[in-house]
């Protein structure tokens, strides 16, 4: 028999992993109710993150959400590729960042940990596309921003809920694209505007 202090501990250890996206589900009901709440979820860290940066009140920045790439978009190209989660570009120092939003949880055991390392490995591969198409296509973002001319430089940054294990000690070749928790982005916001090394 169970107990109900049992029974109520399992009810919150349930809704803290379907909160948090862990629930593995073999149900198409599930797997679509856990689509649209992952979905819903990224939505808002990305208005947080694009609001975040608005109220910085820095008249030189200019601030982005869901900027699609793909044939008639506000950046134009024949092959669609996604959008843009958060699109940054200072025009003081001539640099544009192409932000990509991921929710990753921490992982607390083995598994998660290699759940999250093959997760963050399969995430990397559009925003890698993108974000070569955008340092080869800089002219493009000046029809998001009239000022951005081919003396402009753009990378690509992940920025996180939380650290993913991938960036320490993966055993594959790094991604060339820089991984920042939102946390550091709280003390220092400017910080991917800076060399990966500054």
């Amino acid at each position: 028999m169970y107990s109900t202090k049992s029974l109520h501990q399992h009810e919150h250890v349930m809704l803290e992993r379907l909160d948090e996206g862990k629930v593995h589900a073999e149900a198409q009901k599930m797997s679509n109710y856990m689509s649209d709440l992952n979905r819903r979820k990224g939505i808002v860290f990305e208005n947080n993150l694009r609001n975040y940066y608005d109220s910085l009140g820095i008249e030189t920045l200019l601030a982005f959400r869901g900027v699609e790439i793909g044939p008639g978009e506000r950046l134009d190209n024949k092959e669609p590729l996604g959008d843009i989660d958060v699109l940054l570009i200072d025009t003081k120092c001539k640099k544009i960042v192409c932000i990509e939003t991921k929710d990753y949880y921490e992982s607390r055991t083995i598994y998660e940990v290699l759940t999250e390392n093959r997760k963050t490995s399969d995430d990397m591969e559009m925003p890698i596309k993108r974000d070569e198409w955008c340092k080869s296509h800089v002219s493009a973002f000046a029809s998001l921003c009239k000022e951005v001319d081919d003396t402009y430089t753009c990378s690509s940054v992940f920025v996180t809920v939380n650290m993913p294990a991938y960036q320490y000690g993966h055993s594959e070749e790094k991604s060339p694209i820089r991984i920042i928790p939102a946390l550091d982005l709280m003390e220092d916001p400017l910080m991917m505007f800076e060399d990966e090394e500054g």
